[in-house]
């Protein structure tokens, strides 16, 4: 008879094997084109109390497991923003309206778009280059069924 720690593992495996969301993670930096001048630029709507931003990125680090992976982002089925050196600024703007973010191995820049919803996303578009933010993507397809959590940080 299978003790209740064994079963435990046992079912761990089970879920795992199936394709369970799994967390990663991916660093980016922005593209600099000369002493603290950096490629990420946003547009204020004050009607909507969104800003669009638009971040030119390099790859710094990539998780194992999707280093040689295209990614497209356009299906995952929840986006959030934090500023991890911020949250009192990031509080105000959280919600995540607008992505479009593709990654594919073999470019030396990549650019993601995002679009922020609340008070405070005029700010923190118009600062991003000052902050170190996540941006975590929630049931990204990383092959037929199975779907991964994955946090984006991207820094200067």
């Amino acid at each position: 008879m299978l003790k209740l720690s064994s079963l435990l593992v046992l079912s761990l495996l089970l879920v795992g094997s199936i394709g369970h969301a799994m967390d990663k993670r991916m660093t980016f930096r922005f593209v600099s084109y000369g002493a603290h001048h950096y490629e990420v630029s946003s547009t204020w709507n004050s009607n909507t109390q969104e800003s669009t931003i638009r971040m030119a990125l390099i790859p710094v680090s990539i998780d194992g497991e999707l280093i040689d992976k295209s990614l497209s982002f356009r299906d995952v089925n929840e986006v959030s923003f934090y500023l991890l050196d911020s949250p009192d600024v990031s509080e105000s703007c959280q919600e995540v309206t607008g992505w479009n973010f593709e990654y594919t191995p073999d470019l030396p820049s990549l650019v993601m778009y995002l679009i922020l919803r609340g008070a405070g996303c005029k700010k923190v578009g118009e600062n991003l280059d000052l902050y170190l933010s996540r941006i975590r993507f929630q049931g990204l397809a990383l092959r037929p069924g199975v779907s991964i959590d994955l946090a984006v940080e991207v820094s200067r």
